[in-house]
């Protein structure tokens, strides 16, 4: 009688093993399936017209934009419309920031001409006209 308990005891082990087995076997399999798929779908979707547009959206949604390069040139811009000269005064700043977001409109389809006329205009609203240097805006003083 004891015999027979214990070959039923490992029967029934060796089956719920067996059974462990098979459900760590499928969700790999499933995990491996949502891998691949998920791939293929990235694959699909990441086109790399839809990456440069998302590269656009993350700038623009950016607090600060900076155009400036210690190259001479622009790294927002594709090397045909880099074409500014680097030998330009501190004084036609806001020139070439300006010739830079008009090069912009034709690639990034205005966004970030659209935020520096808004935050031209704003300025201007707030009185607060005056420009350092550096072409950034002074800050009133109290």
């Amino acid at each position: 009688m004891r015999l027979s308990a214990k070959e039923n005891e490992q029967a029934i082990a060796a089956i719920e093993d067996g059974i462990r087995a098979s459900r760590a076997r499928a969700d790999a399999d499933a995990d491996f399936y949502r891998a691949s798929r998920q791939a293929e779908a990235d694959t699909l979707r990441l086109t790399p017209r839809y990456l440069e547009l998302e590269r656009y959206r993350a700038m623009a949604s950016n607090a600060k934009v900076y155009f400036t390069s210690l190259g001479g040139q622009n790294p927002f811009l594709p090397s045909s419309t880099n074409n500014v000269p680097p030998t330009e005064s501190s004084s036609d700043l806001l020139s070439t920031v300006l010739d830079n977001v008009n090069n912009l409109k034709s690639v990034g389809g205005g966004v970030l001409a659209h935020l520096l006329n808004s935050a031209l205009s704003t300025d201007e609203e707030n009185g607060s006209g005056r420009t350092n240097a550096s072409g950034q805006m002074d800050e009133e003083e109290p």
